[in-house]
């Protein structure tokens, strides 16, 4: 015979009571609902576009790394 699955407790924990509350609330939200709460909580997305760094050369990092030229001992 098993062991009876116990019980849950109710704990102080605060946390776990205001994810569960947030939860419950977005649940509930419609699809208009949502669209108004993502757009006053995400950044505004980028128009422009984003500059690209060049990658660095093989020079460009330390020779105890081990990349760039390799220097011949000849």
């Amino acid at each position: 015979m098993t062991a009876p699955t116990p019980t849950p407790r109710k704990t102080k924990d605060p946390l776990s009571a205001l994810v569960a509350g947030v939860e419950q609330m977005l649940s509930e939200l419609d699809d208009d609902a949502w669209q108004q709460l993502v757009a006053r909580v995400r950044p505004p997305a980028d128009t422009q576009p984003q500059a690209t760094e060049p990658k660095a050369d093989a020079t460009d990092y330390p020779a105890s790394w081990g990349y760039g030229k390799k220097a011949s001992n000849k």
